[in-house]
This record gives C-alpha cells, sequence and structure tokens, in this order.
C-alpha cells in the first residue's frame, strides 16, 4: 500500500511572507516530491502523482460543492508507503493544487459512506460466485471429492530443516504446482510491465478507497517494484498450490475465493475511515491481502503439517503455529504504528487471514461452493429438459 499526504498550496503562505527553509528529511529515504517539477520520479511515485489528479478531475463536476474531508490540508509530515513489506515505507508529501484538493476532499467524504459501498460489495460477491460457478459448470470438473487427485506428498514432520526435507520439499511443490498459481504469477509480472508504459494504464489499476470501485478487482495484480511483486508471488507459490488441492483442484472456486477476499477488505476499510481508525490517501496494491486469506486456509486444512517458511532459519512449526505467529506480528504492528501510517495494511491482512481460516473452518466449500454448483447445474438441465 502507498501511503501520501498533500499540502494545499492555498495554504501555503503569502510570498510577502519570508518561508521558513524546508527541513531535510530524516533518513535517505524520505523525500518531498512536488506536483511539477522532479525529474526522476520513479513509477511507484508517478502512480501517486498520477492518481491525484484522479481521471483529470472529471469525476467533479464544476459547481459540486466541497464537503469538509476527514484528512487535513495543510502541512503535514511525510506519510510512509510499502513498496516491498510492511516495514519498508517511502515516505511522500505532494503539493496539490485547488482542483486537486477539491477532488481529494470528495474522497475523504465518499470514504466515509457505509450503505452504497455495501450494496455495491455484495452484488459484486454474488457476481463474482455466480459467474465463476456457471463456468465451473461449463468446465465439467470431474469430482468435487478431490477423488481425481494425486495424494499430496508427506515430508518428513521434523520440527528443524534437513537435506531430506529440501530435496523432497522441492519436488514436491514443483508437483503440486497448478495451472492458476502460474497464470496469477504470469498475469502480475505482466502487468508489473506496464509500468513502462507512457499510458497510465499500471496506475488505474490501484484502488484507492472512495474512489472507482471496481479496482478492488485489480489492485492484487499491481506491485510497486520488481522486489515487491517477486515476494508476493513466492509467498503466492508456497501457499496457494495446497489450497487448490484442498478444494479439489477446482480453480475455479478458487479463483472466486481469492477474488472475493479484495472485495470484502475493500469495504471493510471504510469502516476504519468511518471510525478515523485511519487518515491519509491509501493507494491499494499487491496481493498480500490475498496471500494472507490463502495462508488462513492452509493453517486450518494442514494445520498439524510441518511447515518451513524462510523467517523461520531452520525451524519448521506446525501451520497453524505460522498462522498464529503473522497474525499476532500484524496486530502488534497495528498497534504500534499512528493512525496516519501503515495501519491499513495491517487491518488488511489480518482480516484476510481470519476470512480464510473462517472459510476452512466453516467449511464453505461444502456449505456455499458445491451447492451453489449443483443448483447452476440442475437449472441448466432442468431448462435443457424442457427445451427438449
Amino acid at each position: 500500500m502507498l501511503f501520501a499526504r498533500f499540502k494545499s498550496r492555498s495554504a501555503q503562505p503569502p510570498l510577502y511572507k519570508p518561508a521558513k527553509p524546508a527541513a531535510k528529511p530524516s533518513s535517505p529515504d524520505n523525500s518531498t516530491i512536488r506536483r511539477r517539477g522532479s525529474p526522476k520520479v520513479d513509477s511507484a511515485k508517478k502512480a501517486s502523482l498520477l492518481l491525484n489528479t484522479l481521471r483529470k478531475s472529471s469525476q467533479l463536476p464544476a459547481g459540486t460543492p466541497v464537503v469538509k474531508p476527514a484528512m487535513e490540508t495543510t502541512s503535514a509530515p511525510p506519510v510512509s508507503t510499502n513498496p516491498s513489506s510492511p516495514r519498508d515505507f517511502m515516505k511522500v508529501t505532494l503539493t496539490i493544487d485547488a482542483k486537486e484538493e477539491a477532488i481529494q476532499r470528495r474522497i475523504a467524504f465518499m470514504r466515509r459512506k457505509l450503505l452504497w459501498p455495501g450494496i455495491w460489495t455484495l452484488f459484486a460477491l454474488v457476481g463474482t460466485y455466480g459467474t465463476l460457478a456457471y463456468l465451473d459448470v461449463k468446465a465439467g470438473v470431474p469430482s468435487s471429492d478431490g477423488s481425481h487427485l494425486p495424494e499430496r506428498a508427506q515430508l518428513p514432520q521434523t520440527w528443524y530443516l534437513t537435506p531430506t526435507v529440501i530435496r523432497d520439499g522441492i519436488k514436491a511443490g514443483w508437483d503440486e504446482l497448478d495451472n492458476l498459481t502460474i497464470g496469477i504469477v504470469v498475469a502480475t509480472f505482466a502487468i508489473h510491465l506496464l509500468k513502462r508504459s507512457p499510458l497510465p494504464i499500471w496506475e488505474r489499476l490501484i484502488h484507492v478507497t472512495g474512489e472507482a470501485k471496481w479496482t478492488a478487482f485489480t489492485y492484487p495484480l499491481v506491485n510497486s517494484s520488481w522486489a515487491h511483486a517477486a515476494t508476493n508471488m513466492a509467498a503466492l507459490a508456497w501457499f496457494l498450490p495446497g489450497v487448490v488441492h484442498y478444494f479439489d483442484g477446482d480453480l475455479f472456486h478458487t479463483s472466486a475465493f481469492l477474488i472475493s477476499v479484495p472485495l470484502i477488505t475493500s469495504y471493510f476499510a471504510h469502516f476504519a475511515y468511518r471510525f478515523n481508525l485511519a487518515s491519509g490517501l491509501v493507494l491499494n496494491l499487491g496481493a498480500s491481502g490475498a496471500i494472507a486469506a490463502a495462508l488462513g486456509i492452509y493453517c486450518v486444512a494442514y494445520a498439524n503439517e510441518k511447515v518451513w517458511v524462510p523467517q523461520g532459519l531452520v525451524l519448521r512449526l506446525d501451520a497453524m503455529y505460522w498462522g498464529l505467529l503473522f497474525a499476532a506480528s500484524q496486530a502488534y504492528s497495528m498497534v504500534q504504528t499512528p493512525k496516519g501510517g501503515n495501519r491499513p495494511a495491517y487491518l488488511v491482512h489480518l482480516t484476510s487471514l481470519g476470512l480464510g481460516a473462517a472459510y476452512a473452518y466453516f467449511d464453505l466449500k461444502h456449505h456455499l461452493w458445491i451447492p451453489l454448483v449443483s443448483e447452476i447445474s440442475s437449472t441448466q438441465k432442468s431448462e435443457i429438459q424442457a427445451e427438449e
């Protein structure tokens, strides 16, 4: 997620009053970027600048009353951004003109609404599951019990890493790799190449709470840097194949789940602004929320399976313990982070992890997806028989 605060030109001191010299940034990664001038602006910063125009101000008709925003338009310290990990922030301060300031005020007003975004999210979820369930029926998945899938490889359940575990784990991971995981990785890196495009395609896929709602579908495929993309895709390849196996190899079901998570968390972000739990402009990008949801399913479906992650060095723990450690770290970071910082990202991670764990714990595979597919299949068969 990318965070930015805005300094209004109207809030700047008059020309006849001497202004204080700008303070130097406190660290090498802190920078103050103006709307015009700086020639060395990378694509992530360019995205924030382009998004500040918000579709060339076309979304705010002339004469629209300006509503006082929740965020301040006066000068404020730079706020951090998360290009590769929740702890690596890029701090940006942008100077905006009056037109762009009005647009930011509109966003600050719209992101506090709950009713219409909730209705939109509900229809988006229903449409996503209904469409993919229909495609599932058309594709004719062989079985709903996973009997057509090979058994997952069982690695030695040692609490430490050994050469045997490394060798067998690499082979098992390669054999379990599925088309959905490969497709997401390819699509993510392909979209990242659009950062170099002269057209603002990449920037338009980023989601801003209170602005275009359809970008909740696209922002998980957008990353701020190659390192960010590589880290996310490595984590995705680590856990998603196991989730696909849990879903009986049904790629449509797995896709529906992964798409639904950003839709839900994007709506929950409205509550954070409604109750003043977060401030500043948040540019949502990256698949970390969907990956956290996949981790949640993995930790419930394979709770007692020993798992190794790079952060554990040579330690291997049961999957459920890794999930608990991840939840604790995100909760601690969220509490320690000020309201204007990276708090929404930690909240998204926690919410996504909980959604994934609940999805597996309450067995929505059998209580939601399979009944939905069966109902669509029965309806189609009845229509065919009626036509005959």
